[in-house]
């Protein structure tokens, strides 16, 4: 577009679809992942950056390796209670993994710097509340 042709109406102009769209949208949309795939994802993560497979963390938690497969790799269920126990062989923190997952909706957070501060700061309150609930 030539200099002359540029005016304040055809910089700010919408173009095209969006049109509708918010002056802060400028990421894409990623699909809404639930809760558990986002665990799934964050249990994934950490067996990667540990450098472990995932049949050796079935035969540490006793399940059959190609159950384990379904359930973090396809569609099967991740109960509390075995997701509890992989967090225990993975050594992953609850409180940064719910701060994470539930809170920032992210499980690439977990390893963020920043996650795991905020995640320390709020240990003894989380587990007041914890406390609290139960």
């Amino acid at each position: 577009m030539p200099h002359r042709t540029l005016t304040p109406e055809t910089v700010f102009k919408p173009v095209g679809s969006g049109a509708h769209q918010s002056v802060f949208s400028f990421a894409e949309d990623r699909p809404r992942l639930s809760e558990q795939e986002r665990y799934k994802r964050l249990i994934a993560a950490e067996l990667a950056r540990q450098n472990m497979p995932l049949g050796h963390l079935a035969d540490r938690v006793g399940l059959l390796r190609t159950k384990l497969h379904k359930i973090i790799r396809k569609t099967g269920l991740l109960t509390e209670e075995l997701r509890d126990r992989l967090f225990a062989e993975l050594a992953i923190d609850h409180v940064r993994a719910k701060i994470s997952v539930v809170l920032l909706q992210d499980a690439d957070a977990y390893a963020d710097q920043a996650v795991f501060l905020a995640a320390e700061a709020l240990k003894g309150f989380y587990y007041e509340v914890a406390t609290c609930r139960s």
